[in-house]
């Protein structure tokens, strides 16, 4: 999804449920963000039966290009979750009843 800033600079998002998610969507903002008159968000919606459900999502963020989110490995095991980067780096998350119900995991380029 691409939106335009009130300076002309393109920002585009993508957004792809990995584990839990049913479907995918945007919304359009009728008002617009602080980056421009006319914009959208991605949005994933899923369901839970009750208990513990687990929901994993990738989501990037860049100017021209749509962000590599694809190459992204996203595996998960009960409470054991593996991002896996393209060049290889990983990052392990471990789901305990002590864990809030946010774990964010974030990659600067």
């Amino acid at each position: 999804m691409t939106t335009t800033r009130a300076n002309g600079t393109r920002l585009t998002s993508a957004l792809e449920g990995v584990e839990g998610y049913t479907s995918a969507c945007s919304h359009r903002l009728p008002h617009g963000t602080a980056f421009g008159s006319v914009g959208a968000v991605p949005v994933l919606t899923g369901r839970t039966t009750g208990g513990t459900a687990l929901f994993v999502s990738a989501a990037g963020l860049a100017g021209q290009a749509a962000p590599p989110i694809q190459a992204v490995t996203v595996e998960t095991e009960k409470s054991r979750i593996r991002v896996r980067w393209p060049d290889g780096t990983e990052h392990h998350v471990l789901l305990t009843p002590a864990t809030t119900p946010l774990v964010t995991v974030l990659r600067k380029r």
